[in-house]
């Protein structure tokens, strides 16, 4: 008995969505620990390092600005998906490599360096995950394998903060040995990553022709994509301009936040670190198939007000942690819940917009304009903080997402997108 070759096909194409599955859960929960850690390393710099508020803002302005950086490290594998595979090996151990050198460093600005390193390498690998998730698993298991993935990460950190934050408690500077340690777990990721095959059937069998681009293209290219998408879909440039707009309000509020923390709250490492840790995974673990269900039901654009929504009530709540410092727990919480829905939707949108077309300029241009606010958000966020106060900063992260709101819902109206 012959097996026909569109069986064969088949057989294959389910192995390599059975193994990309396991890639995502593998990825997601052993690059966990560097991730929690890495959350308290602007709390780290202020109390730790006495960093001023030029270095924090610029540790902030950091993690969203190399997104105009990681656009033309994308733009290498729209045009080349053949690059896949190999961004992901080499983003995840150039990512982590820095971080083994952290029990050494006593420098304020080596420690900012070591951090960018991170980021950047970290985040480049994004737009080729949406890409392989987009090509090897069919539409309706993406947002459910993501958001599983993502919650098991998160149970994961509740696991592990039951061990680091008594470290923490009794000892500051142990976050010193915390991210060599993540960092090596980390780095066996990169093993899970190798077995992936990033292209679906026809893809894999298609000889793809590269151009030759000169510098000047090169440096413009992404540029000219994402102006083209954008002046192209306008859905898609309507969910832009409210993911900016609420999420420029949360990076001004990002960059003043250790210190209000530090000089307002007067919290330590230690209830720091429960507070953005615990709390935070415990609201993003038991909302996380929540917000999978609504994606797959709800437009974007409703999906998004529901989320921006959860966002006030964080900034409301760090606000009343001045006059109850027991609301900043509460406030993570809440913050928890708003991540879960904001990841899913950003990493997501990407596959969702795209449809038939390539994801891989849609993630693209998601990175782009987390940069773009990151050039602005934080330094404004701290002049703010400096000539007035940080409760002005808190206000104007409130008005920019019920402004956000707004134009989701005028979204709503006038396009009705479904994953």
């Amino acid at each position: 008995m012959t097996t026909r070759p569109s069986e064969k096909i088949q057989v294959e194409l389910d192995l390599v969505g059975m193994k990309t599955r396991s890639a995502v859960l593998a990825n997601k929960l052993l690059s966990e620990p560097l991730l929690l850690i890495f959350s308290l390393v602007g709390f780290i710099l202020c109390k730790s390092f006495n960093g001023s508020a030029v270095q924090v803002s610029l540790l902030t302005m950091l993690n969203p600005s190399l997104g105009l950086l990681i656009l033309y490290w994308s733009a290498s594998i729209h045009n080349n998906p053949q690059k896949l595979s190999a961004n992901l090996i080499w983003s995840g151990i150039l990512a982590r490599m820095p971080f083994l050198f952290f029990p050494w460093v006593t420098n304020p600005w080596v420690f900012i360096a070591c951090a960018a390193i991170y980021i950047f390498f970290y985040r480049a690998s994004n737009p080729a995950w949406m890409e392989v998730i987009k090509q090897n698993l069919p539409n309706p298991h993406r947002g459910r394998i993501y958001s599983l993935a993502s919650a098991l990460a998160y149970a994961e950190g509740l696991l592990i903060c039951l061990w680091v934050i008594p470290w923490l408690k009794q000892d500051e500077m142990a976050w010193r040995f915390c991210f060599p340690i993540a960092a090596v777990i980390g780095m066996t990721s990169v093993i899970v990553q190798n077995r992936v095959v990033p292209m679906d059937y026809k893809i894999r069998q298609k000889k793809t022709k590269h151009n030759q681009f000169s510098f000047k293209d090169k440096f413009t290219l992404p540029w000219k994509e994402a102006y083209r998408l954008m002046s192209q879909r306008p859905d898609f440039t309507r969910f832009q301009v409210g993911f900016f707009l609420c999420g420029f309000g949360l990076m001004m509020s990002s960059a003043i936040l250790p210190f209000y923390c530090v000089n307002i709250l007067n919290v330590s490492l230690g209830e720091f670190a429960t507070a953005r840790l615990v709390c935070m995974c415990i609201g993003y673990v038991l909302f996380s198939k929540f917000w999978s269900r609504k994606l797959n039901s709800l437009p974007i654009y409703e999906f998004m007000v529901y989320v921006i929504i959860c966002f006030i009530l964080f900034a409301i709540f760090i606000v009343l942690a001045s006059v109850e410092v027991n609301f900043l727990y509460v406030a993570f919480f809440i913050y928890g819940i708003a991540q879960a829905g904001s990841h899913l939707s950003w990493n997501l949108s990407g596959p969702i917009f795209s449809k038939e077309e390539s994801s891989a300029v849609f993630s693209s241009i998601n990175v782009l304009m987390v940069g773009v606010r990151g050039c602005m958000a934080p330094a404004l966020g701290t002049i703010l903080y400096i000539y007035y106060s940080s409760y002005i900063v808190f206000t104007a992260f409130i008005l920019l997402s019920f402004i956000a709101i707004w134009v989701m819902i005028r979204g709503l109206t006038r396009h009705s997108l479904l994953p």
